[in-house]
């Protein structure tokens, strides 16, 4: 996956306002200035509206679910405001590194199977959004007018996490890369090159700092993805368990089917692929640090592989929730744990 692909989403991208439409001109346009606080306003409008027509009945059943959860839905968009206004340096220094580290791809990089995942999102949000229209408004006539601002909001969130997958897989691709040549050029060579130990470092030192630069752009947008993610399918299982008799078996069945697909999905795959990336990278120093035991190293070789060791751990790439905390597999089983907590809590009480 080339950086034109992520050109390519830029342009799709800015549509939505969440991401700049040009990095090459020094400051934004006062018209575009007022697109992208178009572009934020239009949900925050929606989430008032919600607000005011259900103040009678949703927000009484959940009161603090619904707080949080429109903490996470303006504090979303408003990093994505924030992101296009005052990180325009960190957009350029991030596809600058992005392309540095092209260089241990392939030749040949397939565009398909970015345009195969932005066709299948689409389709899938497309079918559970039918889906989701067919078995409330049969249950709540109301549905619609109350709920309009969700169906906008939810592609909003979707569009940016695929998003984030697409510059997760690209750094992801250069780690795969980077363990293949590794594996490759020792396993021909019975020596070790110093001045390869040196490329490795410079490789992985930029692979880290694109990261790093992933986190700056990201991180506080993975923050609000996570806790939306969940806050929103704590908050609509409580009104799918509250009004079951409603909705029937099949309509209870297909809305907590929903509920995963759009909610908890894409956040989880989001999560994995950041860990995959971690993963990779532990693969990598774990070979380098095995290289002494394949060679007949001098102490010369021994002392620069003890440094080259050193430089790997202290560079050691990691992916952070705006620096709150790190983003790895633990994250979903705490995610799934409040989760079945939470339905067994709902569960209780509604038997009560």
């Amino acid at each position: 996956m080339s950086s034109r692909v992520l050109s390519v989403f830029f342009k799709v991208g800015h549509i939505f306002g969440i991401t700049p439409g040009s990095l090459q001109v020094p400051k934004i346009s006062p018209l575009k200035k007022l697109y992208y606080i178009l572009i934020f306003l239009i949900p925050t409008q929606c989430l008032l509206t919600r607000v005011i027509l259900n103040s009678h009945t949703h927000i009484r059943e959940n009161k603090i679910l619904y707080a949080f959860n429109g903490i996470c839905f303006i504090g979303h968009d408003f990093t994505l405001l924030l992101r296009n206004f005052q990180n325009r340096k960190s957009w350029v220094s991030f596809l600058q590194n992005l392309k540095t580290t092209a260089r241990i791809l392939p030749k040949t990089t397939s565009k398909h199977s970015f345009y195969c995942g932005f066709f299948f999102m689409n389709f899938v949000y497309l079918v559970t959004t039918i889906l989701v229209l067919y078995i409330y408004t049969h249950a709540h006539p109301n549905f619609l007018k109350q709920f309009y601002g969700e169906f906008f909001h939810s592609y909003y969130d979707l569009l940016n996490k695929f998003l984030s997958f697409v510059t997760i897989k690209m750094i992801l691709t250069r780690y795969q890369n980077l363990r293949k040549m590794l594996h490759v050029y020792f396993g021909q060579t019975k020596r070790i090159r110093l001045d390869v130990l040196k490329n490795i470092q410079y490789t992985v030192r930029s692979l880290k700092v694109t990261v790093d630069g992933y986190n700056d752009l990201f991180g506080w947008t993975v923050l609000f993805n996570i806790s939306h993610s969940l806050v929103s399918l704590l908050g609509i299982t409580g009104y799918v368990l509250a009004r079951k008799g409603q909705l029937g078996l099949f309509g209870f069945v297909m809305t907590n089917l929903i509920q995963i697909v759009l909610f908890l999905m894409p956040t989880a795959i989001l999560v994995w692929a950041m860990d995959s990336v971690l993963r990779e990278f532990n693969e990598i120093t774990r070979f380098c640090l095995d290289l002494k035991f394949l060679f007949k190293a001098t102490k010369l070789e021994e002392l620069k592989l003890k440094e080259f060791a050193n430089y790997l751990t202290k560079n050691g790439s990691k992916f952070t929730a705006a620096n709150f905390f790190s983003v790895q597999r633990s994250v979903l089983l705490g995610v799934l744990l409040i989760f079945v907590n939470f339905e067994i809590a709902i569960i209780q009480l509604t038997i009560k």
